[in-house]
């Protein structure tokens, strides 16, 4: 009787199926203070499981509110249990499929600039030291880019192609190719700019403006790779302030690209139209005009400046704009290449004036250095002309032979290997 004050005004007995299926363990028993103490815990047990089941819901429910706030883009959800993520509705063709197209693009390329560097010593052993200073800077500075872009595809698409988390993040190699980029595009168009600077004075002025714009492109560079390591947390989604600085990098590039090919243009136009001296097919007039001008990539810098300006705030990850300035990269090279292959060195020395005077010697020096740099000459107003060729002509071997005896002759100490005049 002690426990009847503890279970007054305790809720009804169970149910009677519950009662029903303890009946055997309870039969037999024997009646009396084991009933009253087990009836008295059963409201305590009860308040015990009710407390533990509203906080699972509750923990449950955090859970749940805590995904929804999950920002989620373009149809990706992240799963807050496991630490992978699913991909349901994204592609990779317009990222590393692109990038990856890119890189097959800038190999064949790479390749080419080779096979033209090789003819470049066979056919000028002797070039001035800038030049060729220039030139194998900018094939050790493409090697090098050609190998970030080989190991940025490898890494994702064989390394890591099921690894969903690190196809997110982002690479040294990938993000170091903006600087590498830049260099050989400034290397390049340093070559461009000295061949319009040697169309006259007033084409000066074009040029340093040029290299402004040239100098803005190698820092903006250095800034995409500041934030590539240091700003951006390693994720695709971050990358829309680096596409703003890809965007300025290449809209330098096409200023300084249109105003030097804008003057090439011009002045090779005026300089063909009135010599009307070549004879040319469309398709050599076509590489004089879209290659050698430096037209070609300053085109597909505009198509990767406008894609780049497009992209800036898109929510889904895109490197088409990359692949294109993996394929103008390498066309600046064979540009240059191609450049310095097209010369031909004149077998006459033309001054042309009224007399040999100081400057006409100093015309005759610009021209050959124009003549070296692949520059077209401007056109200049004189009186008239006076051309001082100086030819070589090998005499054939018969000759030759007969000679070599007639020294043999004069002198039998003394041996000639060949003999060439000079008329």
């Amino acid at each position: 009787m002690a426990f009847v004050p503890v279970t007054a005004g305790v809720a009804p007995a169970l149910p009677d199926t519950f009662t029903a299926a303890f009946a055997p363990v309870t039969a037999g028993a024997a009646p009396g203070p084991a009933d009253t103490f087990t009836s008295s815990f059963i409201p305590a047990t009860a308040t015990l499981n009710a407390g533990l089941a509203s906080q699972s819901l509750t923990v449950a429910a955090s859970v749940v509110g805590a995904a929804g706030a999950l920002p989620t883009r373009a149809g990706i959800q992240i799963n807050p249990i496991s630490p992978d993520l699913e991909f349901p509705n994204q592609s990779l063709d317009n990222t590393y499929g692109a990038f990856l197209l890119g890189t097959f693009f800038g190999i064949l390329l790479y390749g080419y600039s080779l096979h033209q560097l090789s003819a470049y010593f066979r056919r000028f052993p002797s070039d001035t030291t800038l030049i060729r200073i220039s030139l194998i800077t900018v094939m050790i500075l493409e090697t090098a880019f050609t190998a970030l872009t080989i190991h940025t595809s490898y890494f994702y698409l064989v390394t890591n192609f099921h690894d969903f988390v690190r196809l997110n993040r982002g690479v040294w190699s990938f993000s170091t190719t903006p600087i590498f980029m830049a260099a050989i595009m400034f290397t390049s168009q340093l070559f461009f700019a000295r061949r319009v600077s040697l169309m006259g004075r007033r084409y000066m002025f074009v040029a340093a403006t040029a290299m402004l714009f040239f100098t803005a492109e190698v820092a903006l560079s250095a800034v995409s790779v500041y934030q590539g390591f240091v700003l951006i947390p390693f994720s695709f989604w971050e990358f829309t302030d680096v596409n703003v600085v890809i965007a300025a990098l290449f809209g330098s590039a096409v200023g300084g690209d249109t105003l030097l090919t804008t003057s090439l243009i011009v002045e090779l136009q005026r300089t063909r139209l009135s010599e009307a001296r070549r004879k040319e097919s469309r398709w050599d007039t076509a590489l004089i005009y879209v290659l050698n001008t430096g037209l070609l990539h300053d085109a597909l810098n505009i198509i990767t400046f406008i894609l780049a300006l497009v992209l800036i705030g898109g929510q889904v990850p895109n490197f088409i704009h990359r692949s294109i300035a993996i394929v103008t990269t390498g066309l600046y090279s064979n540009t240059l290449l191609a450049v310095l292959n097209s010369r031909q060195l004149p077998a006459t020395i033309e001054v042309v004036g009224g007399g040999f005077g100081i400057n006409s010697i100093e015309r005759a020096r610009r021209h050959a250095k124009q003549d070296q740099w692949n520059t077209p000459h401007v056109l200049e107003s004189s009186p008239g002309s006076i051309n001082v060729a100086i030819a070589t002509e090998e005499i054939s071997d018969k000759l030759a032979q007969e000679k070599i005896e007639q020294e043999k002759w004069r002198d039998s100490s003394s041996t000639l290997d060949s003999v060439v005049f000079r008329v």
